[in-house]
């Protein structure tokens, strides 16, 4: 991979080019080497423990604050490449443990994750609370005097959304909410910060994978009721949803 290919992105996908070539000038000095890139690394598939600090928990939890789970239309659209972390973990150990070395393994999700999906069919269909997916309907009816939804103007809604939710909830002194909703202040710019470091579909890292009996699950419905139910095990959830 070249250094053209990053050179225009944030400082977190160029860290990761440079340990990709560091670890290529271990494999030069003779040392055995394996390069891993995941996807999005996600919930735990069976416990549903994350990551609550990453950008992904963040947006999805201080969604459900908001009561809105799409603020921005290019969200809709949006695959996210999202790969549980016991599946990376297990791929990482059985891969480090075989005989198959010197290789670049991209630990990818077959399923794009779809955001409004996510939010609405499946969130209803493990019994939580059905959030809305069309931002346009809802400032539709708050502001009848927006006439057009370009994707600026969206993204400028969202953020007004997002604040009028965080002041209201500093006025009630909810804490937890305050939290939350400053989370989603990150998403202003109304874009998803998705990696751009470049995944590879390849059929033969599945299919080694495969042979060890590791397979990526798709992200569907009862795995988001996994996730849920930690969030609301762990007391991340509002009341109206527990």
């Amino acid at each position: 991979m070249s250094l053209e290919s990053v050179q225009y992105s944030g400082g977190y996908v160029q860290s990761k080019w440079v340990a990709e070539k560091l670890i290529m000038q271990a494999e030069k000095r003779g040392l055995p080497t394996n390069v891993f890139r995941p996807g999005l690394i996600s919930w735990h598939t069976t416990l549903g423990t994350c990551n609550l600090s990453d950008w992904f928990s963040r947006l999805f939890l201080g969604c459900i604050y908001l009561g809105l789970f799409s603020g921005i239309n290019t969200w809709s659209s949006c695959g996210i490449n999202l790969v549980p972390v016991d599946y990376v973990s297990a791929a990482v150990a059985a891969v480090s443990l075989s005989e198959h070395t010197n290789q670049i393994m991209d630990l990818y999700n077959e399923y794009l994750t779809s955001w409004n999906e996510m939010g609405t069919e499946w969130m209803a269909s493990v019994g939580k609370k059905k959030l809305e997916t069309d931002c346009n309907e809802r400032w539709r009816r708050t502001w009848e005097n927006i006439a057009s939804f370009e994707v600026a103007v969206i993204a400028e809604t969202w953020a007004k959304w997002v604040q009028l939710e965080l002041d209201r909830s500093k006025q009630t002194s909810n804490t937890k909410a305050t939290e939350v909703l400053s989370g989603l202040l990150l998403f202003n710019n109304g874009r998803l910060p998705t990696d751009d470091y470049p995944l590879e579909s390849r059929d033969s890292d599945r299919e080694v994978l495969e042979t060890m009996g590791i397979t990526c699950p798709d992200i569907e419905a009862d795995l988001v009721g996994v996730f849920l139910e930690f969030l609301g095990n762990s007391e991340q959830l509002p009341e109206s949803l527990a």
